[in-house]
């Protein structure tokens, strides 16, 4: 191996390294983000146990809608900025773009729901009856500690599509770029 492919080899090392860790970045942002817009349901402690407040489940809900939303435009940035920046390698552009899309979809979910409110079954343990206690921000679907690569809400997906839909339309919809192929003369 000459010094010119392992330096080129060093700079797309780099640059996937530098395209996850601007993934995990976004992803974190976005939690806060995420973490900002929603307004938590209200409910209430009985006997030890917490109980969602009858108009809080579409509060309940729009924690989920507003994570699928901010996941995909925040995605679709992603997939946009990343292929803009990369000049070829698209396979591999494609491959780290998956990878931190659904790392940064879990850093996410797990900064907004650091931000949020507590466990509110937690609290309610020790809070008195009727005392008001607020909802915890989640998603429909997943717990406390979901996987990144075990997609337990469908709303982990809006940031992976979203990253995806802006690569391809980088990669599908920019100046195509060709690589001139050197001519052989054929001597007949």
């Amino acid at each position: 191996m000459s010094g010119t492919e392992r330096a080129s080899g060093w700079a797309v090392a780099r640059r996937l390294v530098l395209m996850l860790l601007a993934a995990l970045t976004w992803g974190a942002l976005l939690g806060c983000v995420w973490e900002a817009v929603w307004v938590p349901p209200a409910g209430a402690a009985f006997e030890g146990t917490w109980y969602l407040a009858p108009g809080g489940l579409g509060q309940d809900v729009a924690g989920t809608a507003w994570f699928a939303v901010i996941g995909l435009a925040g995605g679709l940035g992603y997939g946009v900025v990343s292929a803009a920046l990369s000049k070829d390698r698209e396979v591999l552009t494609l491959v780290a773009v998956v990878v931190g899309a659904v790392l940064a979809s879990w850093v996410m979910f797990h900064v907004g729901h650091a931000l949020g409110p507590a466990d509110p079954q937690a609290l309610a343990a020790d809070a008195g009856d009727y005392e008001a206690i607020p909802s915890d921000l989640g998603l429909a679907g997943a717990g406390d500690r979901p996987w990144p690569f075990w997609f337990d809400s469908s709303a982990f997906n809006a940031f992976p599509a979203g990253a995806l839909l802006g690569l391809m339309g980088v990669f599908l919809g920019g100046p195509r770029r060709t690589r001139e192929r050197p001519r052989t003369e054929s001597g007949s």
